[in-house]
């Protein structure tokens, strides 16, 4: 189990990740994959506009048939965590441009991941302000590692704040 010390850690020393610049929960969410059993895994670290963890969790996907799709259960595990979890606008970075453009899409999709598109574009029709970005790989480090986490010892966790 990662202790609020480690992950602190793993934040400030390794990702260099970017603090919200406005009042909005940010989540950076990540998935993972291997395909030769065919399992997966997703990550997800929350902060606040000071940059402190609100929350995180990392869950075992038992069957997953691609990386597209752990990013986007990746996605879609941030979107209704964040929604029951607070109030404030909810912001999601994802290295995937996959994954954020088949979100962000006007048109049909029409892939085998289509029902999971289909679910995240249903949460964001809500009245909350929900925004997806692109990051930098580099910018989800710990998510990553959470994904892998999950996907390499078949774990589901979630880890909340206490303050």
């Amino acid at each position: 189990i990662l202790s609020k010390a480690q992950l602190r850690m793993k934040y400030d020393g390794e990702c260099r990740c970017e603090k919200p610049t406005r009042v909005c929960m940010k989540g950076n969410i990540d998935g993972s994959y291997d395909s030769r059993n065919g399992i997966g895994g997703i990550g997800l670290v929350t902060r606040d506009c000071t940059g402190r963890a609100f929350f995180a969790s990392s869950r075992h996907l038992e069957r997953c048939n691609s990386a597209l799709e752990a990013e986007l259960q990746a996605c879609r595990e941030g979107l209704i965590l964040g929604l029951q979890y607070t109030l404030l606008p909810i912001v999601l970075e994802t290295d995937c441009l996959e994954a954020m453009l088949l979100i962000q899409s006007t048109e049909k999709v029409m892939s085998t991941e289509a029902f999971i598109v289909r679910e995240i574009k249903d949460l964001v029709q809500g009245n909350r302000e929900i925004k997806l970005n692109k990051a930098q790989r580099s910018h989800n480090r710990i998510s990553h590692w959470l994904a892998k986490k999950a996907r390499y010892e078949q774990i589901t966790e979630i880890w909340i704040e206490k303050n």
